[in-house]
C-alpha cells in the first residue's frame, strides 16, 4: 500500500511540472522565455508610438505649424501665419518609452485616462523664415546724393527794382507839318512822363524751376548711433522767361504853331509860336516779358545725423533705419540777370486811332540787354532734415531724406536785399563704408 501511494506521488509531480506548474528548471520553455522570444525587440515601438504622437501633435495644430525653429515655413503659408508647436507633458516627461519596448503610461505622464494633464502645446508666433543678419556700420563712410529741390517762399526783387529798363527819355516822337515857304509850321511831339511798373513782387520759385542738386561728403560715427557729416554740393536750375511787368504813365501831346512871312528876303516867324499841350493819364505804356539767366550754386556744410532703432527689424532681412539731421554753411551763386522783351505803345498812332484801346496793334517789339539784379556772392544757409537708410548690403546703405532749408538774403545791384529763401529738398543718398 505504501509502495502504491509513493508511485502514484511520483507520477503526478511530474505532470505538473511538464504542464507548467512547480519549477521551471531544465525545460527548453524556459529557454525559450529567457532568451526573449515573446519580447518586443528593443526601441521597435517606442520609436512608431514618438513618430505617431508627432504626427498626431502636427494634425492638431494646423498645416502652418512647424515642431522647430529652424524649420522653414510649410509651402502655402505666409511668415505670419506660422507658428512654433514644442509640446509639454503633466509630468514634465515623456510619455513612457523604455529601450526594451512600449510600456504602459504610468499617472502622470499624459492622458486623463492615467491620473496625468492632457498634453499641452505652446505656441509662438514666427514673424519671418528669413533670418535677419546683423550689421555694423563702419565708423567712416562716403556718401554721395541727388535730389531736387523747390523754393517755396521768398521774394527776389519787385518791380521797382526794374523801373530804369524803361527810359521813357529814350521813348519820344515828333512830327512836322507844313513848310515856312507855306506860312506855317506846325511840330508835334509825344512824351511819356511819370512812369511806374507795375507788377506783383517776384518770388524765387518765379526765377527758376526745380533746383538739381548733386551732393558728395564724408560721415564719421562718433557713437553707433550719432555721426558728424561735412558736404560739397552743385546746384544748377534753368532761368524762366514769362511773366514780367506792365509800365503805366502819362501820355502828353505838344502842338506847336509857328506862322510865317515873307517881305522879299525870306521867311521869317510872324510872331510867337501857339503852343497847346494834351495829357492823358495812366496808360499801359509798355508791357514786358522777362528771360532770367540760369542759376548756378556751390554749396558747403558740415552737420550732425542721429540714427534711430531700426524698424521692421524682425520682417526684414536688412533693417531700416529712420534718422534726422542738421546742417550749416554757405551758399555762393552766380549774379541774377534780367532781360525784358518789350511791346512799346506807338503813340502818335495810338493818338491819332481814336484812343480806344491799347491793343498790341498799336505796339512794336524791342528787346533790351540783359540787366543784372542780384549780385554774385555768398549767403549763409542751413538745414533741418530727416528720412530713413535701409542698409542694402553690409557695407552699403540707401537713404531717402526730405526737410526744410534756409537761406540768407541776397544783396541787390541797385542796392538793397532780397528775403530769405526758403525751400524743401527730395534727396536719395547712397553710402558705403570703410
Amino acid at each position: 500500500m505504501r509502495l502504491a501511494a509513493l508511485a502514484f506521488s511520483t507520477v503526478l509531480l511530474s505532470g505538473c511540472s511538464w504542464i507548467g506548474f512547480g519549477p521551471q528548471t531544465g525545460h527548453p520553455g524556459q529557454q525559450h522565455a529567457q532568451g526573449g522570444q515573446y519580447h518586443a525587440p528593443q526601441g521597435q515601438y517606442g520609436q512608431q508610438a514618438q513618430r505617431g504622437y508627432q504626427q498626431q501633435q502636427q494634425r492638431r495644430a494646423g498645416p502652418c505649424t512647424i515642431t522647430k525653429v529652424t524649420q522653414p515655413a510649410p509651402p502655402g503659408c505666409r511668415p505670419e501665419q506660422v507658428t512654433v508647436a514644442l509640446p509639454q507633458y503633466g509630468g514634465g516627461q515623456q510619455p513612457g518609452y523604455s529601450a526594451q519596448g512600449y510600456q504602459q503610461p504610468s499617472a502622470g505622464s499624459y492622458g486623463a485616462g492615467y491620473g496625468g494633464q492632457v498634453p499641452t502645446t505652446r505656441r509662438s508666433s514666427l514673424k519671418t523664415d528669413v533670418e535677419n543678419r546683423p550689421y555694423f556700420r563702419q565708423r567712416l563712410r562716403l556718401n554721395g546724393s541727388v535730389g531736387v529741390e523747390r523754393s517755396m517762399s521768398g521774394t527776389a526783387f519787385n518791380a521797382t527794382d526794374l523801373a530804369g529798363l524803361y527810359n521813357a527819355a529814350t521813348h519820344t516822337e515828333s512830327f512836322v507839318e507844313g513848310t515856312q515857304a507855306g506860312g506855317l509850321v506846325t511840330t508835334t511831339d509825344y512824351g511819356v512822363s511819370n512812369v511806374t511798373p507795375i507788377a506783383p513782387s517776384v518770388s524765387f520759385s518765379d526765377l527758376y524751376g526745380s533746383a538739381a542738386t548733386l551732393k558728395g561728403g564724408a560721415e564719421y560715427f562718433v557713437t553707433p548711433r550719432t555721426s558728424l557729416t561735412a558736404d560739397a554740393s552743385y546746384s544748377a536750375a534753368a532761368g524762366r522767361s514769362g511773366g514780367g511787368v506792365t509800365y503805366e504813365g502819362d501820355l502828353t501831346q505838344v502842338v506847336s504853331a509857328q506862322p510865317y512871312s515873307d517881305d522879299g528876303t525870306g521867311p521869317t516867324p510872324n510872331g510867337a509860336a501857339t503852343t497847346n499841350a494834351t495829357t492823358l493819364l495812366n496808360l499801359p505804356v509798355a508791357r514786358t516779358a522777362f528771360e532770367i539767366n540760369d542759376m548756378q550754386r556751390f554749396g558747403l556744410e558740415v552737420g550732425a545725423r542721429h540714427y534711430f532703432k531700426p524698424a521692421f527689424n524682425d520682417h526684414l532681412e536688412r533693417p531700416i533705419t529712420p534718422f534726422v539731421g542738421a546742417s550749416a554753411g554757405a551758399q555762393h551763386y552766380n549774379a541774377l540777370e534780367v532781360s525784358q522783351h518789350h511791346d512799346r505803345l506807338y503813340l502818335n498812332e495810338y493818338w491819332n486811332s481814336g484812343r480806344a484801346d491799347t491793343d498790341l496793334t498799336y505796339f512794336r517789339h524791342s528787346d533790351t540787354g540783359a540787366s543784372e539784379v542780384l549780385e554774385a556772392g555768398w549767403v549763409p544757409s542751413g538745414a533741418v532734415n530727416l528720412g530713413l537708410e535701409w542698409q542694402a548690403t553690409p557695407n552699403g546703405s540707401i537713404g531717402f531724406e526730405t526737410g526744410i532749408r534756409y537761406e540768407g538774403p541776397r544783396a541787390k545791384t541797385a542796392g538793397g536785399e532780397t528775403d530769405a529763401n526758403i525751400s524743401i529738398p527730395l534727396t536719395l543718398r547712397g553710402s558705403i563704408g570703410f
